[in-house]
């Protein structure tokens, strides 16, 4: 059962964002519950190099359930938070689904289309309907609201990502292109066709993520490519799927591999950061529903690989061998 309580928060300790830090703020709506964990059948014809360890997750409309999840993301110590498209609800879990925070916005109706998280804690989650990106202290309490552009330019399409400098990096369809932002919240820069070659210019973004180079990686979500852009918006170079068939969509990052998501074939896709393709893990072992799965996914420093199955309401763990 999940309990929802009403708790005040502690700020000792609490990490904040490094702009303006305003007045007092309601208090926050914690979870402090245990997830249902949901055990699979390890199929025989498992990849070597892709192990799986187990799942997690609870259907329902409730804090810290999961009914249209649409939004992941990881932190710098492996916690995972998703944002869900019908209830509004922001919720952090451990990677192993232990329930750590969950919310919703006192003041609008969010309907989220994507969420970012930076290396101090602070939440972003883009509003696509709004044309916003709203901004969470780690603990909940709203901070701000940055509004973007007319929500008719962005259709669902929305995505936001953070870099290590707190660099915030917003992207929708065509032609709003990519914008950044300093961390306090101002337009640094801004590109969309221009300075992409022809052939490779950005339609529709289905995922965005920060390397460990640095490098802005974006997913499309009609074409299975990956565009990858300095963050002055100079374009880089297109990582690209061998044959025909692939969707990309959320995507993610070890040490030395890009891994991105393919819902439509259920599978996972790997580079090397030089744009090498490196293989393909199929996933048809654990999601054997034909609704489009994983998503999205997030990988940690120690190889661990959660993939957010939406259609199931439910996150996979795996271990991933490079």
């Amino acid at each position: 059962m999940l309990v929802r309580i009403t708790q005040k928060i502690l700020h000792a300790n609490r990490p904040l964002l490094p702009s303006l830090i305003f007045g007092s703020l309601p208090a926050l709506l914690v979870l402090a519950a245990c997830n249902r964990a949901e055990p699979l059948v390890t199929a025989s014809t498992a990849s070597p190099t892709l192990e799986y360890q187990g799942a997690w997750g609870t259907r329902g409309a409730g804090p810290g359930q999961l009914t249209s999840p649409i939004g992941f993301a990881a932190d710098s110590v492996g916690n995972i938070y998703l944002v869900d498209a019908a209830t509004g609800f922001v919720n952090k879990f451990s990677r192993s689904g232990q329930p750590r925070l969950s919310f919703q916005d006192d003041r609008l109706n969010l309907q989220p289309s994507d969420i970012a998280v930076d290396q101090g804690g602070a939440i972003y989650v883009a509003e696509a309907r709004r044309g916003s990106v709203i901004i969470y202290y780690p603990d909940g309490r709203r901070y701000r609201e940055m509004r973007i552009a007319p929500a008719k330019q962005f259709r669902g399409s929305l995505r936001v990502a953070v870099d290590s400098d707190g660099s915030l990096f917003i992207a929708g369809r065509k032609p709003f292109g990519i914008r950044r932002y300093s961390r306090r919240g101002r337009l640094e820069a801004t590109w969309a066709t221009g300075k992409i070659p022809s052939a490779v210019a950005l339609e529709e973004p289905a995922a965005m993520a920060i390397g460990p180079d640095g490098f802005l990686y974006v997913s499309e979500s009609a074409r299975p490519v990956i565009h990858v852009f300095h963050p002055s918006g100079e374009w880089q170079r297109t990582f690209t799927v061998p044959g025909d068939g692939a969707q990309l969509a959320g995507l993610s990052f070890t040490a030395r591999m890009l891994v991105a998501a393919d819902p439509k074939n259920h599978a996972l896709h790997l580079w090397s950061l030089n744009g090498a393709y490196r293989r393909r893990e199929e996933l048809d072992a654990w999601i054997t529903d034909l609704a489009p799965s994983p998503t999205r996914l997030a990988l940690s420093p120690d190889g661990e690989c959660l993939l957010l199955d939406a259609p199931a309401a439910r996150i996979l763990r795996f271990h991933l061998r490079e």
